[in-house]
């Protein structure tokens, strides 16, 4: 086993980005271009592609510009504004990549199994003898002869059908708890109530004593005046502090004014002098949005890109 190799495919950290092989660039549609904001990541990106251009089981491979294709997440760090990424679900760009081998692959190599030879099935004699010898078995378990049980019979029941009356004991309930005769108790008669003294309460009590009923005067009513008929002699004569302090006075009418020609006449051109506006707040060019380009692969094109890498491939061979 040659073992090329010091530390195993699954431990490295990137892949190197794969090259696109015995062709130049991957031509893209651009007539089904589709503009996408600049992704931030590679699974943004192939999220954005598979939603487009996924039509199928087969995976989407992403190609920079039609050359380098994309697979890691730093290859992101070359993907720019305006950028032009193809797409394609052909496995035939780029090189194969070399399976990865464990170091369990590596280092335990499956031999292959030598088929064993057929064994021929032995003969057995049709007739068959009885066994004569003698067994650990029979030995160890000696054969006893089994005894034929005889059937129980029934008890005897205590109870007979020709047993007197007679009294055969005392019971532990009986000793136990004895009866005692228990003496009636006698009826009490209901006895007459108390007869109260029909005579008035002639004592004092702390109520009347402490709160004293005094005689409540009743209050003299006060009677309506009678109202005074003033008679009116005549208007009012007199002066208010408001008549006093707020006089009318009478207010002229003021006449429209009169449209007049002024001294200053204004240009009508264009202003070509510089403002305070303008020196302050220069204008700069504003940027459009960070966007790349995203197009499926031409479908003409892989006639003449099969026969370029064939024309390529012969050229090789007859400088070699």
């Amino acid at each position: 086993l040659k073992y090329t190799s010091n530390f195993c495919h699954f431990c490295s950290g990137a892949m190197a980005p794969s090259d696109t092989g015995s062709f130049s660039t991957i031509p893209g549609n651009r007539d089904a271009r589709v503009t996408v904001p600049m992704p931030r990541s590679l699974n943004e990106l192939q999220s954005v592609t598979n939603k487009h251009f996924a039509r199928s089981a087969k995976p989407v491979r992403m190609f920079h510009h039609g050359k380098t294709e994309i697979k890691t997440p730093q290859q992101m760090a070359n993907v720019k504004a305006n950028d032009l990424v193809v797409v394609t679900t052909d496995s035939e760009y780029g090189e194969k990549a070399k399976p990865t081998v464990s170091t369990h692959q590596a280092h335990y190599v499956p031999h292959a199994m030598e088929a064993r030879p057929s064994t021929s099935r032995r003969e057995v004699a049709r007739e068959s003898l009885p066994f004569e010898g003698k067994s650990s078995y029979h030995q160890d378990f000696v054969h006893h002869p089994s005894q034929v049980t005889k059937p129980v019979k029934a008890p005897k029941a205590a109870w007979d059908l020709g047993r007197t009356d007679e009294k055969t004991g005392r019971s532990i309930y009986a000793s136990h708890f004895p009866w005692h005769e228990v003496t009636p108790r006698s009826k009490v008669k209901r006895s007459e109530g108390l007869h109260t003294a029909q005579a008035a309460f002639e004592g004092e009590s702390s109520y009347k004593m402490d709160y004293v009923k005094h005689k409540v005067e009743q209050r003299p009513r006060s009677a309506p005046q009678a109202k005074k008929n003033i008679e009116m002699s005549g208007p009012f004569q007199g002066s208010t502090t408001y008549a006093t302090d707020f006089k009318t006075m009478p207010a002229e009418r003021t006449r429209p004014a009169q449209k007049t020609d002024g001294t200053l006449k204004t240009d009508t051109g264009p202003f070509q002098g510089s403002s305070e506006y303008q020196r302050e707040y220069l204008k700069h060019k504003t940027e459009g949005p960070v966007i790349i380009h995203i197009e499926p692969e031409l479908r003409g094109g892989r006639s003449a890109r099969t026969q370029r890498a064939s024309s390529a491939a012969s050229s090789g061979r007859r400088r070699r």
